[in-house]
């Protein structure tokens, strides 16, 4: 009888153990689709970022210098304000609050995951380069959020600042 007994606490206490190996198995499996699926935010983040990169500061210094703030994009209400032949797409500004999705495939024979980016753009002061700044400055922090739009990872977070450079001249 106390070998029964024994027996069937071992038989108990294997399962037990089991049981734990394989759930900690499906966890870990679960964070590594997690870290893959934001590296892959990451790397949507990071590719719009270089596109971003390669646009001027500003409409008002694409192609001219300028000596007054009167020569940036306004900002009315939080958003900036384009005025006259400023085309969307070709400055930093026109990407302000615009949002993209991509489809990425996390494994090779897995569905793919869809990553949304979302940019916003903002003058910031040009005493500290991050507190919002209501008026044109001299700087631009460019914010990238992708994240999967199914929540299977934590989002990723991109933050760039950008300067107007020698084409501001005051």
């Amino acid at each position: 009888m106390p070998q029964t007994l024994l027996a069937l606490l071992a038989i108990v206490l294997a399962s037990f153990l089991a049981l734990s190996q394989a759930r900690s198995g499906q966890n870990t499996a679960r964070r590594l689709e997690a870290a893959d699926v934001q590296m892959l935010a990451a790397d949507a983040a990071l590719e719009h970022l270089a596109v971003l990169e390669q646009r001027p500061f500003d409409e008002g210094v694409k192609s001219a210098y300028i000596s007054s703030i009167a020569g940036l994009t306004p900002v009315v209400n939080g958003a900036f304000v384009r005025i006259g032949g400023d085309p969307p797409g070709d400055d930093l500004d026109d990407a302000h609050n615009t949002s993209v999705t991509t489809a990425r495939v996390v494994r090779s024979g897995q569905a793919g995951v869809q990553i949304r980016t979302d940019v916003t753009v903002a003058y910031v002061s040009e005493a500290d380069g991050t507190t919002a700044s209501l008026v044109p400055t001299r700087f631009k922090r460019v914010t990238i959020t992708a994240r999967a739009l199914d929540a299977s990872a934590d989002p990723v977070v991109l933050t760039q600042l950008f300067a107007c450079g020698s084409f501001c001249t005051w």
